[in-house]
């Protein structure tokens, strides 16, 4: 057990002195031009004021062209919808690179419930990692109050919907499957 403690407290010496965090969520989105939709649905959302830096939470942020100018009106004028959205992307717990990502040949099948209660699922594929087929564009952005990524496209298309995997599965009959 000291052996194991020794390693990783050299690991983390070499790796040099963690970097100094003075950043929350909305600090971090209103500096990155990149995440101005996201940022602009965040501040309209019933969320913004309720954040705290006392509760740590991950946040997975599509960048601006992940957006269609038609999704991104329809949130927009829509506070239910936007509330949704929002919640869609943030999870209750930060999570690191190693929560998320899974080493070459490691067989891991772990979910995480963001606000809306449905699941987000972590993959790798070729040394990237992806948030429900979402590829993590920048990783483990440390803030004040949690963890943020960057993910190059939207996790979901459906809004209304609250229900885990509800617009990915469609429902099928065990007897039209049997020939």
């Amino acid at each position: 057990m000291v052996s194991t403690s020794f390693r990783s407290l050299a690991e983390a010496m070499l790796r040099g002195p963690l970097p100094l965090v003075t950043d929350n969520f909305d600090t971090f989105l209103a500096k990155r031009s990149d995440l101005s939709k996201f940022y602009r649905l965040w501040q309209q959302s019933s969320l913004n004021g309720s954040l705290t830096d006392e509760k740590l939470l991950t946040a997975f942020i599509p960048s601006d062209d992940a957006f269609s100018n038609n999704e991104f009106k329809k949130l927009v004028g829509n506070r239910k919808l936007t509330d949704i959205f929002v919640r869609r992307y943030l999870v209750d717990e930060p999570l690191c690179e190693f929560d998320i990502r899974r080493s070459p040949g490691e067989i891991r099948i772990q979910t995480y419930a963001n606000l809306n209660g449905e699941a987000l699922r972590p993959t790798s594929t070729d040394g990237d990692t992806y948030i429900d087929g979402a590829r993590v564009e920048d990783s483990e952005i440390m803030l004040s109050n949690g963890v943020a990524y960057v993910l190059d496209a939207t996790i979901a298309k459906n809004y209304i919907s609250t229900q885990p995997g509800n617009d990915r599965r469609r429902p099928t009959n065990v007897l039209n499957i049997i020939p």
